[in-house]
């Protein structure tokens, strides 16, 4: 609507897996959910949209002018069933070491130059539940510096 765009999106998936372990191949199934929710906002009033973007100016130091500003932000979450964890060392996944959830935030500014480049500047932070030899992972933080360019 107008500069504001909004999307979320979720997804269920169960997989079969298998592993060979010391009495032969384990065979299970393993289930995960996993949703987003994610907003962004144009600061000079271009118009979002999923098909691409147009800034109302382009960059250029001899015109004074700066391209499109818009801020976005994010939630997320993953969640891995039980099923991944259980059966001792015959487990699918490692408890010690791969996490059941994974919960995180995300902030940042995109710059878009022209049409076809763009800067994006990112932060995220992410918690996690499980995948450390006692209690959860330790919270992760981090900061993206990217350039996208389209042709």
């Amino acid at each position: 609507v107008g500069s504001l765009g909004l999307i979320g999106e979720y997804t269920e998936v169960s997989q079969d897996v298998s592993r060979v372990v010391a009495t032969g191949v384990r065979e299970g199934s393993v289930d995960t959910d996993a949703w987003q929710l994610a907003l962004s906002y144009f600061l000079t009033g271009e118009e979002a949209s999923f098909r691409g973007y147009q800034p109302k100016t382009r960059f250029s130091l001899e015109d004074g002018t700066w391209g499109a500003f818009e801020v976005v932000a994010r939630v997320q979450s993953l969640s891995v069933s039980d099923d991944a964890f259980d059966g001792g060392a015959d487990s699918f996944a490692d408890p010690l070491a791969a996490a059941r959830q994974a919960d995180s935030w995300g902030v940042g500014l995109n710059w878009y130059l022209n049409e076809n480049v763009k800067w994006l500047l990112d932060y995220e932070h992410t918690t996690f539940e499980g995948g450390a030899l006692t209690g959860d992972r330790e919270d992760e933080d981090a900061i993206q510096l990217r350039l996208a360019v389209g042709f």
